[in-house]
């Protein structure tokens, strides 16, 4: 059962939709093509687990929201700056080729749309509530301890709280 409900976006795979003709309609498309994106970007050369894990950290920061939860606020999560490094090159070329690749490369897509499905509806909790991570090989953020470790799979590592003055804030 989903620690959304039934309410949950459902990611099975993107070829199930219909071709968008309202605004809100292709808003949806946007965000449900925009999560396993970001999964298969930032995790597409880990295992299906470290998928789910990067999925879940999406989710994660998604749920923990004080304000409503919509596809709106999921897309501004994954695409605040400097929090998901496929957004941040700012070179657009290397953004539509790293883009081009994943949406050619079909199994990637479909194990992506799974391991966000699995997060979203399914309610898995590999990361263990992590609301971030980062691969220790190509950054080291400042507010990252090896005291707050909740888990560690394949290049990444992923916690959840910051080594920061006000704890109770994200560094965004």
């Amino acid at each position: 059962m989903s620690q959304l409900g039934n309410s949950g976006p459902h990611w099975s795979y993107l070829g199930q939709f219909n071709h968008p003709t309202t605004s809100d309609e292709w808003r949806k498309c946007f965000v449900m093509g925009l999560i396993p994106l970001t999964v298969g970007l930032e995790a597409g050369n880990q295992s299906f687990t470290g998928k789910i894990l990067v999925a879940e950290v999406i989710r994660n920061r998604w749920t923990n929201q004080l304000d409503d939860k919509n596809l709106k606020d999921l897309a501004q999560i994954v695409l605040a700056p400097y929090q998901f490094s496929p957004f941040n090159t700012g070179e657009q070329g290397v953004m539509m080729a790293k883009y081009r690749e994943f949406y050619n490369s079909p199994n990637l897509l479909k194990e992506c749309c799974l391991a966000v499905n699995l997060a979203f509806n399914e309610g898995t909790n590999f990361a263990k509530g992590a609301l971030f991570f980062h691969n220790p090989t190509i950054s080291s953020p400042k507010y990252y301890s090896p005291k707050n470790l909740l888990v560690s799979e394949g290049d990444h590592v992923f916690y959840k709280d910051l080594i920061t003055p006000e704890a109770d804030r994200w560094p965004f």
